[in-house]
């Protein structure tokens, strides 16, 4: 989806928005709200129908997370023309990722599990904590990011 998704961006027109900032708002909606429904609970369903269900939600998922991700990456080419600060911009990102993940590794396992057991009405309730965290910090990206450069439109 990444080279799809890209490839559909290029071709869109440069709003007064920005040409990447519009899609980080418009999908991360969808993200969240398909991030949450995969940890739903449908009771009296069997294993094989809740296979399926994450299954199809991950896909979906992962398909929305290239909507958010590919434009958040492209970014720095309309933030700076100066290579190093492009550099400098993609450390940090990278940098902010792996402090996330740490956090994260560190305290899924101790609020989720109960028992050393997956708790499914924890990371049911956890995904909608995270998941208003994610919509809280793509909307100050938004907010807080501007293009600077204009990308001359692709034919």
């Amino acid at each position: 989806m990444d080279v799809t998704w890209g490839r559909f961006i290029d071709t869109r027109k440069t709003t007064k928005n920005g040409k990447f900032r519009p899609w980080i708002f418009r999908m991360s909606f969808p993200l969240v709200i398909v991030g949450i429904s995969q940890f739903i609970y449908f009771p009296g369903q069997t294993e094989n129908c809740y296979m399926i269900y994450g299954t199809v939600t991950y896909i979906i998922w992962g398909t929305l997370y290239s909507t958010v991700n590919i434009p958040y990456g492209s970014m720095t080419s309309v933030m700076t023309a100066i290579p190093v600060e492009r550099s400098t911009l993609s450390t940090w990102r990278t940098v902010g990722s792996m402090m996330a993940r740490l956090i994260l590794s560190a305290l899924v396992p101790i609020l989720f599990f109960v028992d050393n057991q997956p708790d499914g009405g924890r990371f049911f309730w956890g995904a909608i904590g995270l998941g208003i965290l994610a919509i809280i910090c793509y909307m100050l990206c938004y907010n807080l990011t501007t293009e600077r450069i204009t990308i001359a439109e692709n034919k």
